[in-house]
């Protein structure tokens, strides 16, 4: 997906552009039973930081956003309810909304945004 973007975007001469890939905790902490989708984040975490160089030049800023879970009917979670072992060993203070996910890649992908 990175890669058709930024050639869409090289090739219609964009000065500045946004690609906000959306990491995972996972990457940095692992989560138990999850070792495909915690390798396929962590790959994703490499791929941006070297996609990110490749591209500096052009204008094309390439970044990622890590968060823990979501509230989302995927992870079988009620709102509210939350665990440890659902979360990577992190808190288990309450997770992100999607929208609010959205929210915040919509802000990184924002050209006033300089991460």
């Amino acid at each position: 997906m990175s890669r058709a973007g930024i050639r869409q975007m090289l090739a219609a001469g964009v000065k500045e552009g946004a690609v906000v890939n959306v990491a995972s905790i996972a990457a940095k902490s692992g989560m138990k039973g999850q070792a495909i989708y915690t390798a396929s984040k962590t790959g994703l975490v490499g791929l941006t930081k070297n996609v990110a160089l490749d591209v500096a030049e052009s204008g094309i800023r390439v970044q990622r956003r890590a968060s823990g879970i979501h509230h989302h009917a995927a992870f079988g979670l009620p709102q509210g309810r939350r665990g440890a072992s659902h979360n990577g060993g992190h808190s288990a203070r309450p997770g992100a909304q999607p929208r609010e996910v959205a929210e915040v890649v919509a802000s990184c992908a924002d050209p006033k945004a300089r991460t």
